[in-house]
């Protein structure tokens, strides 16, 4: 009776130690599956906004407490500005901010035992300055004989040209060096081009163009000689 109690008992605190593995990993994978984070992240990490007050903005597993929050904008707290809603957490920047790049700061502290603090950081850049813009080909009131017309000119590096006529339009990207073009199929007659550049920021910049385009051949008469006249001179 000894050895079977002595079994028993073994064979209980193996069920037992088994049953808290499968506990003890349950929790673990919970805690792996729920570990926090900052996500959505708004300015979106290395894009460019053309307002000087932008909405910045993150997300947190919506069960989350955050404890101890820190917000830092260009190394300055603004923790004091950070609004919740629901997973998302809004800040608002203290003054207008000037143009070129910024970093975002993001910590605070949690519960879960695999993420007791978590933070995050990433950078964008405010630009609220017009892109440079200039078109070179065609002249302004040029004539033109053919439908296909190249525009070319320069504008800042990576700036989405658009050239924009009645019935259609065409884009172009400047190059690293500024350079673009783009062949636009205008209609017959004076046509009022309107040429647009639109940086990453979504600045714009704008330049008319109007041209002539005539694609008909002159009408032309031949009133003398006549047809079948005998020519006894030269002149």
């Amino acid at each position: 009776m000894q050895v079977l109690g002595t079994r028993r008992g073994g064979l209980i605190t193996l069920a037992l130690a088994a049953v808290a593995l499968v506990v003890l990993a349950a929790f673990a994978v919970w805690q792996v599956v729920e570990r926090p984070s900052v996500d959505t992240p708004l300015p979106t990490p290395g894009s460019a906004v053309s307002e000087r007050t932008p909405q910045i903005a993150f997300s947190v597993p919506d069960s989350e407490r955050l404890g101890d929050l820190t917000v830092r904008i260009d190394g300055d707290d603004v923790t004091g500005t950070a609004r919740g809603a629901g997973d998302t957490v809004v800040v608002t920047p203290p003054a207008a901010l000037k143009d070129g790049t910024h970093r975002v700061d993001v910590s605070f502290s949690s519960s879960n035992v695999f993420a007791r603090s978590v933070s995050r950081s990433w950078e964008f850049d405010v630009d609220t300055t017009a892109p440079a813009l200039a078109v070179s080909s065609p002249e302004p009131g040029d004539l033109r004989a053919r439908r296909a017309v190249k525009f070319a000119g320069t504008a800042e590096a990576g700036a989405t040209v658009t050239v924009a006529y009645e019935g259609g339009s065409r884009d172009a990207t400047a190059n690293a060096d500024g350079a673009w073009e783009a062949i636009a199929k205008l209609p017959e007659g004076r046509v009022r081009a309107t040429v647009s550049a639109a940086d990453g920021a979504g600045n714009t910049a704008r330049k008319l163009r109007r041209v002539v385009v005539d694609t008909t051949a002159p009408d032309l008469a031949i009133s003398s000689p006549t047809g079948g006249d005998q020519i006894t001179e030269t002149d």
